[in-house]
């Protein structure tokens, strides 16, 4: 440290724009204040930004799937060992083309409490785990104005209360609903 300048004014010396390596055009008066504005105004600029960014995925991920319903119907209780069917069934609302049906996807942590039988239709792949879902490919297309059933046969293992998600997914588009299931002791 300087004799007779606190630590203060050193930093701000060294951090002065007439220290940053190049020549200062002639009246310039870029000051510490000035830079400051200039950071926070470009720090507001992009914060706006991405809330307006965020506001807009939220309002995107809201919307209804044009043409897409679905209902779930599952026992609400079942015994430990039991076999049983969830039915996922997709209904096309729209009057002038077909809907494709590409995914139905379960919560891994639903899906895990029971051993899987079979699917009516059979998926058209493997099923897929990704993050925390299980996907099953079906590309199946729902003739306008109808109703496609799909029928996933299952075996519980476990006791207890267990719930997840459904989602039935048609191209880039969604719908969710939460399937719940009891498990009793034998």
């Amino acid at each position: 440290m300087q004799p007779g300048r606190s630590s203060r004014d050193q930093t701000a010396a060294r951090f002065a724009p007439e220290t940053w390596g190049g020549a200062q055009p002639a009246g310039s008066k870029w000051t510490p204040g000035k830079i400051a504005l200039v950071v926070l105004a470009i720090t507001g600029v992009l914060g706006i930004c991405a809330l307006l960014a965020l506001i807009a995925l939220l309002w995107f991920a809201s919307q209804a799937t044009e043409g897409l319903s679905f209902t779930l119907d599952a026992p609400e209780r079942v015994r430990v060992a039991e076999e049983f069917t969830l039915t996922v069934a997709v209904r096309n609302d729209l009057e002038g083309r077909p809907l494709q049906v590409d995914d139905i996807d379960f919560g891994q942590d639903y899906l895990d409490r029971f051993t899987l039988l079979g699917t009516t239709p059979e998926p058209s792949s493997e099923p897929l785990r990704v993050f925390d879902m299980v996907s099953f490919t079906f590309d199946h297309s729902v003739p306008p104005l109808e109703e496609a059933r799909f029928q996933f046969h299952l075996r519980a293992t476990d006791a207890g209360e267990f719930a997840g998600e459904v989602d039935v997914w048609v191209g880039m588009d969604f719908e969710t609903h939460i399937v719940r299931t009891r498990v009793e002791p034998r």
